[in-house]
């Protein structure tokens, strides 16, 4: 297979079509499906199928292409790498952070990074497993710093876990639940919750279900923590909250964390990255200033 190969595959996906994929290559459109058809033939597999109304991905097609990306970003990166070390390009760091550590130490993150780095930039992005496993996958994150299930993780990918972070039901002080409340009674009132099914949400549901308990209202589904945020203003809404955070922000914010009897087993936080993806300097430097600082609030 050869880069000009993995050029159109991933060019026909972004573009959604062979005239878009030739637009935007600068080929013609022969060109690009002589080029596409080339690759079946060498692979012995039908990675596409052409229909009146566009191109589709076979299921090889599909992991193909994720591999084609995560070529493509590998050379991107080196190319980076070699001009940010001859002095001919800025440092670029990509990156995902969890708010929790979003809380306490951004804003040091940036400052100390930019005073390393003067001439350096920081792409961020929000650090939930579900958004964050693909764009690692292909190679369009250098690491995350997320909550995670370590034993659930592709094998591909490096856990270096940081930290166990205690997760706590929160509500409104002004909901009138300042008592101990059992989960059942929690059971009964309305919650919002992030539904991606690597949540600490998610994790909450597995527990409470292994009691035999069920949410009873249809919950508020919310993966935004800007908007989590907005509904902790409500005075019927309960949420799943990290301990760190409540402590730093929630509370002052007037928020309450519920005295239930006992509470879900933490989640882990730490550093994920895939494993054979060379890093940086910047990059790793970047890694070990974010296990350090989230070590230590």
């Amino acid at each position: 297979m050869r880069l000009n190969q993995f050029r159109a595959l991933v060019t026909l996906a972004e573009s959604g079509s062979i005239r878009g994929a030739a637009r935007d290559l600068g080929l013609s459109q022969s060109a690009v499906t002589r080029t596409l058809r080339e690759m079946e033939r060498e692979l012995g597999a039908t990675l596409l199928i052409r229909q009146t109304h566009g191109t589709e991905f076979t299921p090889a097609g599909l992991s193909l292409l994720s591999h084609a990306r995560l070529v493509l970003t590998t050379m991107q990166r080196a190319e980076e790498d070699v001009r940010r070390l001859s002095g001919l390009e800025q440092t670029t760091v990509r990156m995902a952070i969890t708010p929790v550590l979003a809380a306490f130490s951004l804003r040091r993150l940036v400052s100390d990074f930019g005073t390393r780095y003067p001439t350096g930039s920081l792409d961020m992005d929000i650090g939930f497993m579900l958004a964050a496993l693909p764009k690692l996958t292909e190679g369009k994150l250098d690491f995350a710093v997320i909550l995670a299930d370590s034993a659930t993780l592709p094998s591909d990918m490096t856990f270096l876990k940081i930290r166990d972070i205690q997760m706590i039901p929160v509500a409104n002080a002004s909901a009138g639940l300042s008592g101990p409340i059992s989960w059942e009674d929690l059971a009964k009132l309305r919650w919002a919750i992030n539904p991606s099914p690597s949540s600490s949400d998610q994790a909450l549901l597995n527990w409470l279900e292994g009691r035999g308990i069920w949410l009873e209202q249809v919950p508020v589904y919310c993966r935004s923590p800007y908007l989590l945020s907005i509904l902790s203003e409500a005075e019927d809404i309960v949420e799943l909250c990290p301990e760190p955070l409540y402590r730093k922000q929630l509370h002052a914010r007037g928020m309450r964390a519920l005295d239930v009897p006992d509470l879900p087993p933490p989640m882990q936080m730490g550093v994920i990255y895939l494993t054979h993806m060379p890093r940086s300097e910047p990059v790793q430097w970047l890694i070990d200033a974010s296990i350090r600082m989230a070590s230590s609030f």
